[in-house]
């Protein structure tokens, strides 16, 4: 009796995820946008230009224009550097003050770890965009202003998963043969700590980055951001809201493209959770 031939081994396939590739081709672009928005657009996006004032979208604007005649477009492309500044100058800052204020609570422990933890829980009590608001209102509008509020009610999440990631490091085996070898204080943090840190700050960043975009938004569609005169995506659904029956388009460009900014980060975000988590890839 002659034996089946053995079958083939089966590879398993890694799935590939569209959505990150997506999201991160998509933020590809706002960014280049940002860059290079002169070599995009023949307009100048302040320019007013009243007999073509409520044009709707064709060849030669092909996002309209708006109540002063200037290009939706070309308002959007530079408009995309406001929000860009402002998302990226926010989490940067939260992420160094906050991870600063996990690291020492989780590493020193005691009553330091509860005074800490306990001012962000206040802060955390307000909701970000009142909190950003109250901040705003009480330092005057504009730009750095607004990017501070933004900090500020961003602290607090930066801050309680670097002290729970930084308690579960202290825990582990290798801090305690570091101690037996004489390692201590700021070496353990920059040898051990911070490293071991680093993945789960880095998908942090991203999700945050989403919020701050949001934050920038909303501050600016209230009149609270940057000043009237510069293009800016928030700014210029607040003027399409009231031409919304007029010119539609006005505020319908500016807000597709804040809404596929965020998701285009929050799906790059996903991305990397999935990468850099270890119980992420442990589930796939």
């Amino acid at each position: 009796m002659e034996l089946a031939a053995p079958l083939p081994a089966v590879k398993r396939r890694r799935q590939i995820d569209l959505l990150p590739i997506l999201g991160g081709g998509f933020f590809a672009l706002v960014i280049f946008a940002a860059v290079f928005a002169p070599f995009l657009t023949p307009y100048d996006p302040n320019k007013i230009t009243i007999t073509a004032r409520f044009q709707p979208p064709s060849l030669a604007h092909p996002f309209g224009t708006d109540d002063f005649g200037r290009d939706v477009l070309a308002r959007v492309l530079y408009g995309s550097r406001t929000i860009l500044i402002t998302g990226f100058a926010s989490v940067a800052g939260a992420l160094l003050i906050g991870g600063s204020v996990g690291v020492a609570a989780g590493f020193a422990g005691g009553r330091a770890d509860n005074v800490l933890m306990r001012l962000m829980d206040i802060m955390l009590s307000f909701p970000a965009v009142l909190l950003a608001i109250l901040i705003v209102a009480s330092l005057g509008a504009g730009l750095v202003n607004a990017i501070v509020a933004i900090i500020f009610s961003m602290i607090p999440n930066f801050a309680r998963i670097a002290r729970a990631r930084t308690i579960q490091i202290m825990e582990e085996q290798f801090i305690l043969a570091s101690r037996s070898l004489g390692g201590y204080g700021i070496w353990l943090i920059l040898r051990h700590v911070l490293p071991n840190l680093a993945p789960l700050m880095i998908v942090q960043t991203t999700a945050m980055l989403a919020v701050a975009f949001s934050l920038s938004s909303a501050l600016n569609f209230l009149g609270l951001g940057v000043d009237p005169s510069i293009p800016d995506w928030g700014l210029m659904v607040s003027d399409g809201q009231r031409l919304i029956f007029d010119a539609p388009h006005v505020g319908f460009f500016p807000g597709a493209a804040i809404t596929l900014t965020i998701l285009s980060v929050n799906f790059l975000g996903d991305g990397l959770r999935d990468r850099l988590d270890p119980a992420m890839r442990g589930a796939r």
